[in-house]
C-alpha cells in the first residue's frame, strides 16, 4: 500500500511540473510577441521609388 501512495504523489508532482512548464512557455511567447509588436510600429513605405 505504501508504494501506491508514493506513486500518487509522484504523478501529482509530474502533472504540476508539466502545467508550470507549459504556462511558462506560453507566457514567454506572449511577452516576446508583445515586445515585437511594440518595436514594429514604424510605418512601412510602399511603392515609393527614389527620384532620379
Amino acid at each position: 500500500m505504501e508504494k501506491k501512495k508514493n506513486n500518487v504523489w509522484v504523478t501529482i508532482g509530474v502533472i504540476v511540473v508539466c502545467v508550470l512548464l507549459l504556462y511558462w512557455l506560453f507566457a514567454r511567447t506572449l511577452i516576446v510577441e508583445n515586445e515585437e509588436l511594440e518595436t514594429t510600429n514604424v510605418p512601412a513605405v510602399i511603392g515609393q521609388s527614389p527620384e532620379e
